[in-house]
């Protein structure tokens, strides 16, 4: 019966919109689901389970933590997305609301703990519990970007030392890897190479675009930091990717971007689109939008633009 299908967790992440490592961390620490297990030992989810998630994820998107409803019963938590839809906010029995931002700013405050103490082990428990409680742009978007920014004004003004700054982009880094190599938009998907120009070798912000972007459906295709022009044009071709996006960081020469970006467009196949973000090319942006390339000034706006250049192929 068609009823009866199961399904494997990658089609289970693009029906509800969360990633693979989320729905396995809801699954062991909070047991939201329990899926079946093939001959192979791969989980297969029910269409029940399919809902029951996406139910999960509206109300974590609300604000409200999966600590705290992923035990309800899937008539407990239609009605709390009715009477919020209806009403607002929560009134349901005793269940309590945290503001999103109140969430973050505990996980914000978690993490600069941890690399005050330089504790590997507390840091990555906390970027752990962050990313099961907090849908995927939140978790990065309101705990990951806003933290590093916080750790770069504490290290200008003295109260953090760069070996406290290394463990915790050290740590976040390899954890938002881990994370990456689980996404799977599916082999169909368009694909898209991230990478970071020549001269920018912090990736953290390459790799929180290579992960919104796999949520978002796209088939990422990360090849780390430093890469001349030309190199990643070459694997455009050879990924036969759809577009392009570059992450830069650190403050740079506005002559030199505008050079390398050039040097990009030149060596792409026509049509393929240019996106380029993070705080390095806050004062060049006109320049760099002045040679047909996409700025986002933030996570969410590249989710938003990513979705859209995705529209428009499936058109």
């Amino acid at each position: 019966m068609e009823s009866s299908k199961m399904f494997p967790i990658g089609y289970v992440s693009r029906k509800t919109g969360l990633s693979p490592h989320v729905i396995r961390a809801w699954e062991r620490r909070y047991g939201a689901v329990r899926p079946l297990r093939s001959s192979g030992n791969r989980r297969l989810y029910s269409r029940e389970d399919i809902v029951h998630l996406v139910q999960l994820q509206k109300a974590v998107a609300s604000g409200h933590t999966i600590s705290s409803i992923a035990d309800l019963p899937g008539t407990d938590l239609a009605s709390l997305l009715q009477n919020e839809q209806t009403h607002g906010e929560a009134s349901v029995q005793s269940w309590q609301k945290e503001p999103t931002d109140a969430i973050a700013g505990m996980h914000i405050e978690g993490l600069l703990q941890a690399t005050r103490k330089l504790d590997v082990a507390m840091f990555e428990r906390r970027l752990h519990l962050a990313s099961v409680e907090l849908p995927r742009l939140s978790f990065m978007a309101d705990v990951v970007t806003p933290f590093f920014e916080n750790i770069g004004d504490q290290w200008a003004d003295g109260a953090i030392k760069i070996v406290q700054e290394h463990m915790a982009s050290t740590v976040t880094q390899a954890f938002l890897w881990d994370v990456l190599r689980s996404a799977d938009p599916g082999e169909t998907a368009p694909g898209m190479v991230v990478a970071t120009p020549t001269g920018q070798w912090c990736q953290l912000g390459a790799l929180m675009i290579s992960l919104v972007g796999a949520d978002v459906g796209w088939n990422i295709h990360y090849f780390g930091p430093n890469l001349p022009p030309e190199e990643i044009a070459a694997a455009t071709v050879q990924k036969q990717a759809k577009a392009v996006a570059l992450s830069i960081v650190s403050n740079v020469d506005g002559l030199g971007l505008i050079r390398e970006l050039k040097r990009l467009i030149r060596s792409l196949s026509p049509g393929i689109p240019v996106i380029v973000g993070g705080g390095g090319i806050k004062t060049h942006r006109n320049h760099v939008e002045a040679l047909g390339i996409q700025c986002c000034g933030s996570l969410r706006s590249f989710v938003s633009y990513a979705d859209a250049m995705l529209q428009k192929l499936d058109a």
